[in-house]
Formats: C-alpha cells, structure tokens, sequence
C-alpha cells in the first residue's frame, strides 16, 4: 500500500455549542505484516477544538507506537472544514500565516463549492511537514 500523502483531515461544526473539543487517532503501520503487534506502528493524535469564532487543530504524529521501516518521514497535511457556513479571516500553522490562494497553491486555503445542494468546504493546505514534528494550526472565522 502507498502511504497516505497528503494526509487529509475533514473537520465538522459542533452542533450549536460554543466550546466543543474532540479528541481523535490516525492509526498506521506497513500494511502488509502483523509487525504492528510488536510495536511496529504509529499513532498520530489529533486534538480539535472549537472556542466561539476559532478552530484549534494540534497534530501529534508518532504519540504512540515505534513507527516502521517503511513509514513517511515527511507528509503534507490537508485541513476540510466542512459546513461551517462561515467566513474565513486568518489562518496560522506553527506561528506562520498562510494565506488564501484561489489558484490552490501550498500552503494556502480556498473555499471548494460542492455539487449543487451541498456544503461548502473550506481546504487549509500547510505543505509538507517532518512527520515527527507538531502541528498547530489555528483558523479564526469571521
């Protein structure tokens, strides 16, 4: 199997409540042995956490697991926030802004319209990462 890159986070509105946090793991390992039951894996924690007019996503790759012989050291990072119905005005990854690109330039975020019917998304896109690094990606909404 080929590793998941870009990996590709999709984010959804809590239902009315001002302060929401979920606590979520991405799971990984070869894919092809029972190495994993050794320890041969990776457990990547993602904390999100909404507060009034701003998401907070953390990414803790490698929480768990001693990871694998054929395990990314980089990955680029994809962030969905699907209907949120709300207006972007800034986002920050590890301190940097990243801007709003309409031509889809990494890193940079844009508005996707769906099928006719459907929600909007908004695709915060923050390049390529070392996949022992945190991520702390912050979008507040206008």
């Amino acid at each position: 199997p080929q590793p998941i890159d870009p990996l590709i986070i999709a984010l959804i509105p809590s239902s009315g409540a001002d302060i929401h946090t979920t606590i979520t793991t991405f799971f990984e390992d070869d894919g092809k042995t029972l190495d994993y039951q050794m320890g041969r894996y990776s457990e990547t924690e993602i904390i999100y956490q909404t507060i009034m007019s701003e998401s907070n996503i953390v990414v803790v790759p490698r929480a768990l697991g001693d990871g694998f012989p054929t395990q990314v050291t980089q990955r680029m990072y994809e962030f969905h926030f699907r209907g949120f119905g709300r207006v972007v005005n800034s986002v920050v990854c590890n301190g940097v802004v990243i801007r709003e690109s309409n031509d889809k330039v990494v890193p940079g975020w844009w508005v996707e319209q769906q099928e006719k019917g459907r929600l909007e998304v908004v695709v915060v896109a923050v390049g390529r990462y070392d996949t022992e690094q945190v991520l702390k990606v912050t979008v507040a909404w206008v």
